[in-house]
């Protein structure tokens, strides 16, 4: 499921289907010399600097795998927050 990326779209998202969730927000960022990820979930969050030819791609997909993996409670459904509608699919097809 994909939603607006306006601000106001994503909160009126997040509130109509985030009951009985666990929320985790994605991002990579990458410049000429350090490529990082981050993710925050619920109070836990996490940043890495991964290798600077690493893709923006590449980090995208693995900043959400490692927010699947940081699931505290693995009955829960599973809303990830990411400007990366490409890596989603991706990593469906992967798993």
């Amino acid at each position: 499921m994909t939603c607006d990326t306006n601000e106001e779209g994503v909160k009126e998202f997040v509130n109509n289907n985030s009951q009985n969730s666990f929320i985790s927000a994605t991002n990579a960022s990458k410049s000429p010399n350090v490529t990082s990820i981050t993710g925050v979930a619920n109070w836990n969050s996490f940043v890495f600097r991964i290798h600077p030819i690493t893709s923006i791609f590449t980090g995208e997909a693995l900043t959400i795998c490692h927010a699947i993996e940081d699931i505290s409670i693995p009955e829960e459904n599973l809303m990830i927050l990411t400007d990366s509608l490409s890596a989603l699919p991706a990593w469906v097809l992967f798993r």
